[in-house]
């Protein structure tokens, strides 16, 4: 497999990730553990260990991945299609965008890029395809080079 030297844009569909989900539960685990083996009052260890539960059952303990399929440009415009989801109980609207802020910091496990609508999207390395999310890490360290540049991608 060659290294991708240079992308203008990226097509993917982005799906669940197993990698998130083994975070939630590491997490909710260690959480857990820590309460538990703790010397915190049995009344309070209660109480946190409900919002734990809570936490985890309502959104989870790490961002979970923006399913869809994503069109990503290295010009900044960012466009999700719809997509019917038979594991959510919404659908997704079609959304087109433009990238405000790229957090490439933990790219090993995840990319997370926010719209200028202030939506966070979320891409696990595992919830596409790796050579899709080499193409993705790509166009949007090219879009990060390019701020503040009048240059061409």
């Amino acid at each position: 497999m060659s290294p991708i030297t240079s992308a203008k844009f990226v097509n993917f569909t982005a799906s669940p990730s197993l990698t998130a989900r083994v975070f939630n539960v590491v997490l909710f685990l260690l959480m857990t553990w820590a309460v538990i083996l703790s010397s915190i009052p049995l009344v309070l260890s209660t109480y946190l260990l409900l919002l734990i539960v809570k936490a985890l059952s309502s959104q989870g303990l790490v961002q979970p991945t923006s399913h869809g399929h994503w069109y990503v440009h290295c010009d900044g415009s960012v466009r999700l299609d719809a997509l019917e989801c038979g594991e959510c109980s919404e659908d997704i609207e079609s959304e087109k965008g433009h990238l405000q802020r790229v957090d490439t910091s933990a790219s090993p496990f995840k990319i997370t890029f926010q719209l200028q609508s202030g939506r966070s999207v979320t891409i696990w390395r595992d919830s596409c395809d790796d050579e899709q999310y080499r193409q993705l890490s790509l166009v949007l360290r090219q879009w990060e080079m390019k701020q503040g540049a009048n240059a061409p991608c």
